[in-house]
This record gives structure tokens, C-alpha cells and sequence, in this order.
């Protein structure tokens, strides 16, 4: 509970006024605050004063600061700015100030989200899940007190809060957040601020639920091994064990019983005792929604909350694209996956005319089923693209053909047309005599796309990233699947362009009678 004196209002630190307090937890304060020189609102967080002699709450009260500053997505809340106030003793956070209430409080107030409502907006809280996933952030947190409702020309968007407990998919904190620099805020906060001032910041008992300080200092680990962490109604059953080795399905299990709150007003488990949990989670069963929901919701969400995470969908855009499909409302040119805008806008406007017409016709795809004829034509047209690039630098630099498979593959490219394998096996062979010196190769940055196709986008020995787009047609036959595999081959493909963007350097010229005609971006 908040104290009725408070004595941060109306102070000034940094760029920022402090105004009223907005709500206190275990871990810190937040108040409203207002930024001048700009003339925008903004919220700080301090950090309870008791705290600040233990390295953990001030590793974790930083690493929050990193970990959402590092996550820049519209739907995440933006961090302003971090600092350590000398004279009174305490560390803050800026961050931006949402305009909106959180999904807890829009359920509470206008009961149970609509389906046509909900799936849209899931959709959007799963975007920004994925992103964070993409940048090696799990949020171990996901609940509707974390997400904020915004309605915005007829829209619900959300904006996802509190990165307090979130962790690193490599376990390691950001360079910036070692030891010494915990040891320098605490010595900042503590050493110089005299003792009359610290009294004045004493409250009561924390609330924490993970790294709550030691008797014998703030030396503890971040998250010591076994501890539980998080919101128990939220957290999957690996959660319980060990949060230090959760990974991205614990938040896709959070994700899935905030969809299922938000459609009935209830917890999956909820009101059921310890025994009924026990016997229903190991029946593998999770209760029906009720009456007026599609049956196929039921079973999207046995999965989504299977006990095993390898038995969940694989990632926040695949668990909300089955909530879409399960609901019935099915998929329209608005919700299927899409080329980065600016790798997009780049090779329309700039790339060698066939690949700028295949961008466009990628772009412009109605349904799942076009869109993946669009994306097997454009990572077909790249590969023979650069091929045809690499026999032309071959030519230049009159290598010895003395390897008889590049020999093979070349008089079968007279013959027949390549399949994919054959294609990347030559554009390999044409770069590879140049591979180790690439500075005096013509073009440097293809050898470092042959690189990059040989080891795998993801730094992997397995399949290339061409392999990868061309795999799952003959099992991806319904709009569903086809999505599905979209969602794996979209980032695939938007790498690739964005490692061959040096071609739009290269301007493709095309004699045709008689004249030279300049082959660039799409013709009109």
C-alpha cells in the first residue's frame, strides 16, 4: 500500500517532474510524471529504497531497463531513459506512459472479450511476444496486468509491460549489467546520502517473489536454481521447477490461459482443487471453454497448454495463427506474414527488374495459397539471379575449369533447367576459388552470401536457407498449413534479400534491338 506522504511528488530528476504515484509493488514505485522540454507525460519507476544494498534487486531493476529498452517494437512500451539519483538515493526509470488500461481491468469491467475481437488483438500481443523472442527475451511474466489496452480508431492494441523478471535466451546479462557496475550504483545510492535521508524511505515488506535478499547481503543470484518465478496462474509446469531454464514456450503457455481468461473470464484451472489439477494434468486434459465456442478452439488449446513444451506450438506467431484458424474467422491479405517494409520497398523500387516484379507479386498476394507460390518464385528467381551474377564474375576473372562436378553441373546447365540443390551446389563451386581472399574477389559481397548459404541463415551446418523455402508444399495443402509454413519462410527469405541488397548496387542492363534498356525496380 502506498504511504499517504509522498515524498517524491513534486520533485524534479533529470528531465522529468514527478506528479502523483500510480501504484506500488514489492519491487518499486510508479509515479506519473512530465517531461517539459518536450511537453509529453511519461511514468518513472524507483526502485524501493530498501533494496538498494543487495546486488540482486539492483542487477534486476537495470537489467529491466536493458532487456525493454533492447525489445523496440510499437507494441512494447518504450524505455525514456535510466538513472541514479545522488542526493536523495534512488534509481529510476523513464518509460513511456500508456494511454489505456490493462487487459485485467478492460476484462473486469466489460466481462469476457468477444471472439472477432480477441483473435485480432492476440494477434498483436503475439507480434511483439515473437519480436522479444527473436531478440533472446523471454518475459516469464505474461498475464492481463502486463498488457494495456489501448482503443485507437476502432482497434484494441495492446502494449506490454514489465521486463522485472524477463531473462536472456543465452543466460548471459548484457555487458553493461556486470558486477562492478551493480557495485557503483549501490555505492552511489548508499555510501553518499546521509542517513536522516535514507529513514525517510522506509516501507513495508516486499512482495517479490524470486531473489528476495539473504541475511548475509545482496550477493544471491539473480535467479537461483529451483526457484519459482512469475504469476502461479499464468506459469507452466516447467516454470514451477526451474525458472532459470525456461525458454520462449513458457511465455506461449502464458499466452495461451491470458487468450483463454480474456474469451471466458476465467483461468483454465481455476476454482478446482490441488487433486482435480494433478489428475486433469496428468490425463493430459485442459477444461472446455463452455458452451458457444467453436469445438476446434478446444483443441487448439490442449495444445497450447500441453504440459510438455516441446508438445505447444513452436512460436507466438504459429500459436496465434492457430487461434485465428480454431475460431473460424478465417485469414485474410491483412494477416498473413510480410517482407520486412523497408527490404520491401527497396527491391521494388531498386532491384534488377525480375526480382522487383517477384517482390511485388509477393506484396500484392490475397491468401496463404498465393502468397507461398509468390515466395517458391521470388527465392527461385534470387538463387538464378545470382547465379547468373556469379558465372559472369567467373568469366571476368578466367578461373581454370579444372573441377569436373563444376564442369558437370555446367554442361547439364546447357541441357536442363537446375533444380535448387543443383543451383546452390554451382553458385558455391563458381565463388569458392576466391572464398579464402575475399578482398580481391570483384563482387566481396557475394562471397560473403555464399557464406552465409552455405553455413545456414541461423549459423547452422544443416539445410541453406533456399532448402528451407522451398521445403513443405506437398504437405502444406490447407490454408492453415500453408500459413504455418509462411510463418517459418518469411524471415528466411527477408535475410536472404537483405544479404543480397548489394545487387541493387549493380544496375542490370538489357540489349534489346539494338538498344540498351535499363532493367530496374518495376515498370510501370
Amino acid at each position: 500500500m502506498m504511504d499517504s506522504d509522498d515524498l517524491l511528488s513534486g520533485r524534479k530528476i533529470g528531465e522529468y517532474v514527478l506528479r502523483e504515484a500510480l501504484d506500488e509493488g514489492g519491487f518499486g514505485r510508479v509515479y506519473r510524471c512530465e517531461q517539459p522540454t518536450l511537453g509529453r507525460e511519461a511514468v518513472i519507476k524507483v526502485l524501493h529504497r530498501r533494496l538498494l544494498s543487495y546486488d540482486a534487486q539492483l542487477q534486476r531493476f537495470l537489467r529491466e531497463a536493458q532487456l525493454a529498452s533492447r525489445l523496440d517494437h510499437p507494441y512494447a512500451a518504450h524505455i525514456y531513459a535510466f538513472g541514479v539519483d545522488e542526493k536523495a538515493g534512488f534509481l529510476w526509470i523513464a518509460m513511456e506512459f500508456v494511454q489505456g488500461i490493462t487487459l485485467k481491468r478492460w476484462l473486469r469491467d466489460r466481462g469476457p472479450m468477444p471472439l472477432d475481437q480477441l483473435v485480432p488483438f492476440f494477434e498483436y500481443i503475439a507480434e511483439v511476444v515473437q519480436t522479444a523472442h527473436d531478440r533472446g527475451i523471454v518475459h516469464r511474466d505474461l498475464k492481463p496486468s502486463n498488457v494495456m489496452v489501448i482503443e485507437r480508431a476502432g482497434r484494441l492494441l495492446p502494449k506490454l509491460l514489465d521486463f522485472g523478471v524477463a531473462k536472456l535466451l543465452d543466460g548471459v546479462l548484457p555487458p553493461e549489467s556486470t558486477q562492478d557496475t551493480v557495485k557503483r550504483l549501490r555505492t552511489l545510492v548508499t555510501e553518499q546520502v546521509p542517513e536522516e535521508v535514507l529513514k525517510e524511505f522506509r516501507v513495508g515488506d516486499s512482495t517479490a517473489t524470486d531473489d528476495s535478499p539473504s541475511q548475509s547481503g545482496g550477493r544471491s543470484r539473480l535467479t537461483p536454481d529451483g526457484a519459482p518465478i512469475g504469476t502461479p496462474a499464468y506459469m507452466p509446469p516447467e516454470q514451477w521447477s526451474s525458472a532459470v531454464s525456461v525458454g520462449p514456450s513458457a511465455d506461449l503457455y502464458a499466452l495461451a490461459v491470458v487468450a483463454f481468461e480474456a474469451l471466458t473470464g476465467r483461468r483454465p484451472f481455476d476454482g478446482m482443487s490441488l487433486a482435480e489439477r494433478v489428475e486433469l494434468r496428468c490425463s493430459g486434459k485442459v477444461p472446455p471453454l463452455g458452451r458457444g465456442f467453436p469445438p476446434a478452439l478446444d483443441q487448439m488449446f490442449q495444445r497450447a497448454l500441453a504440459e510438455r513444451p516441446e508438445d505447444r506450438w513452436r512460436t507466438a506467431l504459429e500459436l496465434a495463427w492457430a487461434l485465428r484458424a480454431a475460431s473460424g474467422l478465417g485469414s485474410g491479405r491483412a494477416d498473413l506474414p510480410r517482407i520486412d517494409a523497408d527490404v520491401r520497398d527497396a527491391w521494388i523500387a531498386g532491384g534488377p527488374q525480375p526480382l522487383a516484379q517477384s517482390v511485388a507479386v509477393l506484396d500484392s498476394a490475397r491468401n496463404a495459397h498465393q502468397a507461398h507460390i509468390a515466395t517458391r518464385e521470388l527465392a527461385r528467381n534470387l538463387l538464378r539471379y545470382l547465379v547468373a551474377v556469379a558465372l559472369a564474375v567467373h568469366a571476368q576473372m578466367h578461373e581454370p575449369d579444372d573441377d569436373p562436378v563444376l564442369l558437370d553441373l555446367l554442361r547439364t546447365l546447357d541441357r536442363r533447367e537446375l533444380i535448387v540443390e543443383e543451383r546452390v551446389r554451382l553458385l558455391r563451386l563458381l565463388v569458392r576459388p576466391r572464398s579464402s581472399q575475399p578482398g580481391d574477389y570483384p563482387i566481396p559481397e557475394l562471397v560473403d552470401l555464399v557464406d552465409l548459404v552455405a553455413r545456414g541463415i541461423d549459423g547452422s551446418t544443416g539445410h541453406h536457407p533456399f532448402h528451407a523455402v522451398y521445403m513443405g508444399t506437398e504437405h502444406a495443402a490447407t490454408e492453415e498449413a500453408v500459413r504455418v509454413l509462411l510463418l517459418r519462410q518469411i524471415p528466411q527469405l527477408t535475410q536472404l534479400l537483405r544479404s543480397a541488397a548489394f545487387l541493387l548496387d549493380y544496375v542490370l542492363v538489357v540489349p534489346r534491338n539494338d538498344v540498351a534498356e535499363r532493367w530496374t525496380g518495376c515498370p510501370r
